[in-house]
This record gives C-alpha cells, structure tokens and sequence, in this order.
C-alpha cells in the first residue's frame, strides 16, 4: 500500500511539473515567451501565395544564399509572376538590379 501511494504521488509531481513548467517558462523566460508569440502569429497569419520574401544577415544586406537564390529565381520563367519582397535594415544596403 506504501509503494502504491509513492508512485502516485511521483506521477501526481511529474504531471504538476508537466503543467507548471511551460507557465514558469512563459513568465520568466524572454526567449521561450518570444518563441510563443511568434508561433501563434505564425498559425494566425495567412501565407500570400506567388510571394517570396527575403533576409541576409538579420536585414544588414543583400548578399549570401537569400541573394544567390534570388538571382536565380529571377531568370527563371517559370517564377515570372512572383512578387520578391526584401527585408533590409537600410536603404544604403540595397543592390540595384
């Protein structure tokens, strides 16, 4: 009867942990609240279709694989009819076509 009611009171601790974790995580933790925020405007927001939308370097330029892709997509027919949005920091930071 003791072990019975040690293991309940272990499983009872696991699933509280299981359920206070996530809140003590939201409340405290800046990179876990902003992580949840993303993913719930992330589920709510619709993606445009015939968009494609580009980043290097956190917005600094346009250079690396986004701008290699880019570049590549823009000779391709096939992609004639999408819209190519940039995200940049700075104007400066824009290379001309």
């Amino acid at each position: 009867m003791k072990e019975k009611l040690l293991q309940v009171k272990n499983i009872l601790k696991r699933r509280i942990k299981f359920i206070r974790q996530p809140v003590r995580d939201y409340l405290w933790n800046t990179n876990f609240r902003q992580r949840v925020k993303y993913t719930k405007f992330l589920n709510k927001t619709k993606v445009k279709n015939h968009v494609i939308l580009y980043e290097a370097y956190h917005g600094k330029n346009m250079t690396g694989n986004p701008y290699a892709i880019f570049k590549g997509i823009l000779k391709d027919p096939a992609f004639r009819h999408f819209q190519h949005i940039w995200a940049i920091e700075e104007e400066k930071n824009i290379i001309p076509i």
